[in-house]
């Protein structure tokens, strides 16, 4: 869909919009709609590309965290699949919803996918959230208000601290949220 609205509104489009309309079979116009359409193509295959690495890439991150909190093996893939659609879910919400918003939701599915994972496997939702929300923590937001504080940049540190607060705050409020449903909603994926 994204690469079909930037083949609409090319330049070309909204230039030649007449000539076109008039002569279809014009070939400069055939020739400059292949090629913005071929660009606007290019950028989805990349796009799917990076968002597949970044699944990867989140999902090895999440599994080596579970390590490190020394979750049992059978968990690793369920806390690696909670973590890296957190992270995908927050990276394609950051453009429309901004940082409260995509990570309130992204903090909704992986808590979502938690709870599920802990009716299916039979364990603690803990298990599965705490590798899970991995991805979402503002870690570098808590490093960068830390060192502008100890290098008296005080403007920097209270700008950074309060944008990593609200993002500390959306977590917290997307896991609320998502504990406030019943547990017999969860109870469908129960494998017995």
């Amino acid at each position: 869909m994204r690469f079909l609205s930037a083949f609409i509104y090319s330049d070309f489009y909204l230039q030649h919009t007449k000539a076109c309309l008039e002569n279809p079979s014009c070939k400069i116009c055939l020739t400059v709609c292949r090629k913005s359409f071929s660009h606007a193509l290019y950028r989805e295959v990349c796009f799917v590309r990076t968002s597949f690495f970044e699944f990867l890439t989140a999902f090895a991150g999440t599994i080596a965290f579970a390590l490190l909190f020394q979750v049992p093996k059978e968990y690793y893939v369920n806390c690696g699949f909670a973590g890296a659609c957190g992270w995908i879910c927050y990276k394609l919400l950051l453009s429309g919803c901004g940082l409260f918003g995509s990570t309130f939701f992204a903090t909704v599915l992986v808590v979502f996918i938690s709870r599920l994972s802990a009716v299916q496997r039979h364990c603690p939702v803990t298990v599965f959230l705490v590798a899970g929300i991995f991805p979402l923590v503002p870690g570098a937001g808590i490093y960068w208000t830390a060192y502008y504080v100890v290098t008296d940049q005080l403007a920097k540190a209270s700008a950074r601290g309060f944008q990593t607060l609200k993002i500390a705050v959306a977590i917290v409020l997307g896991i609320l949220f998502v504990f406030e449903f019943p547990q017999k909603w969860f109870r469908w994926a129960d494998r017995r």
